[in-house]
C-alpha cells in the first residue's frame, strides 16, 4: 500500500470518528433536552456534563447547562456556562438575550445591582419588547438607588471619616469629664448635709477633717494643754533666771573676800 492510499484511509477513518462524535453529541444533547422539559434536572445536568466532556465549546451545551444549573438554584455555577455561551455569537439573539436575562436575575440574587442593571440592558439591546426584562430593569435601578441612599458614609472622604470619628471621641470624653463633675458635686453635698447634721446634734462639736470650722471655739482638754505649755515655758525661765542671779552674787562674793 502507497503512502497515500495509506494517508487516504487515515482521513476516511477519521472523517468517520468525526462523524460517530457528532452522532453522539446530538443524542446526549436530545436526551438532556428532554429530561430538561420533564423537569428532571439532575439527569439533564448528567447528559450535558458528558456532552461538554467532549465539547467544552458547544454554544447549546454551555447554554442548556446554564439553564439547568438556573433551575436547580445553582445560579454562581450557572454563571460561568452563561458567560461561555454568550460569546459565540452563532446563537441566535433570543437565546442571547434570556442569557442576558437570567445572569441579570443572577446578579439581582446576590445583590450586585449595578451589575444586574447592565445584563437586563444588554438583553433589552437583543430582545426590546421584552417586557418581563424591562420590568426588572426597573426594579434593579430602584434597588441601587436605595442601598446608595442607606451607606452615605462609605462614600465619605476618608478625613471626613476620621473627623467624625475625632468629634465623637471628643464629645465621649466631654461626657466623662461632666460625669465626674457631677459625682464630685454629689459627694460635696452629701458631706455638707452630714456637717449640718452634726452641728444640730452637738453645736460645741468640730469636723475633724476641717479644724478651721466651729467660729473659733475650742475645747476646755485643749484650753488646758496649751495653759500647761505656757506655764512649763514660765517655769524654765524662771530658773534660769535664778541661776544666773545666783552666778552674779557668787562672783560678787568672791570679789568682796579677795578685797579683804
Amino acid at each position: 500500500m502507497s503512502s497515500k492510499q495509506i494517508l487516504l484511509l487515515a482521513l476516511m477513518l477519521m472523517g468517520m470518528g468525526s462523524v460517530e462524535a457528532q452522532v453522539r453529541q446530538r443524542q446526549l444533547l436530545r436526551k438532556g433536552n428532554k429530561d430538561y422539559e420533564k423537569s428532571d434536572f439532575i439527569a439533564a445536568e448528567t447528559s450535558y456534563r458528558r456532552l461538554l466532556q467532549q465539547d467544552s465549546l458547544s454554544i447549546y451545551a454551555n447554554f442548556a447547562m446554564g439553564n439547568t444549573l438556573y433551575k436547580q438554584g445553582k445560579g454562581q455555577e450557572a454563571r460561568s456556562y452563561y458567560e461561555q455561551a454568550a460569546k459565540q455569537t452563532d446563537l441566535p439573539k433570543d437565546k442571547q438575550a434570556e442569557i442576558w436575562h437570567n445572569l441579570g436575575n443572577i446578579s439581582m440574587q446576590e445583590k450586585q445591582y449595578a451589575k444586574a442593571i447592565e445584563a437586563y440592558e444588554q438583553s433589552l439591546i437583543l430582545n426590546p419588547s421584552d417586557d418581563a426584562t424591562r420590568y426588572n430593569l426597573v426594579l434593579a435601578q430602584k434597588l441601587l438607588q436605595k442601598e446608595q441612599q442607606q451607606k452615605p458614609e462609605q462614600q465619605q472622604n476618608p478625613n471626613d471619616q476620621q473627623q467624625k470619628q475625632n468629634q465623637d471621641k471628643d464629645q465621649k470624653q466631654n461626657q466623662d469629664q461632666n460625669k465626674d463633675k457631677q459625682q464630685q458635686d454629689k459627694q460635696k453635698n452629701q458631706q455638707k448635709e452630714q456637717d449640718q447634721q452634726q452641728k444640730k446634734e452637738n453645736p460645741e462639736a468640730k469636723n475633724p477633717a476641717n479644724p478651721q470650722e466651729g467660729e473659733g471655739k475650742m475645747s476646755r482638754q485643749q484650753a488646758e494643754q496649751i495653759l500647761d505649755a505656757y506655764k512649763q515655758n514660765d517655769d524654765k525661765t524662771r530658773q534660769r533666771v535664778e541661776q544666773m542671779q545666783r552666778e552674779v552674787e557668787q562672783k560678787r562674793n568672791n570679789k568682796v573676800k579677795r578685797k579683804w
